[in-house]
């Protein structure tokens, strides 16, 4: 998907959440999902002029499970 198409996707997922029948947990977790996707990405996410920030960088971190298959994981993750 294009910059472009992205951010317009986000545009209307943003709106979506502005309604009110969205509950707050809901909301959570679109943002949330969004983030994740951004960083197996490796999309920075970040805004330095909001935050004060010297650079943009990754928001989040990527945790597996402690007795889990991380390469069959991984690999599942980036081919959907």
């Amino acid at each position: 998907m294009s910059r472009q198409a992205y951010v317009f996707f986000l545009a209307i997922l943003c709106t979506f959440c502005l309604q009110k029948t969205v509950t707050a947990d809901e909301k959570e977790a679109v943002g949330f999902a969004v983030l994740a996707n951004e960083y197996i990405h490796q999309q920075k996410t970040n805004m330095p002029k909001a935050t004060g920030a010297k650079e943009f960088v990754l928001l989040g971190q990527l945790t597996f499970p402690p007795y889990g298959d991380q390469k069959k994981l991984l690999t599942k993750t980036l081919l959907t």
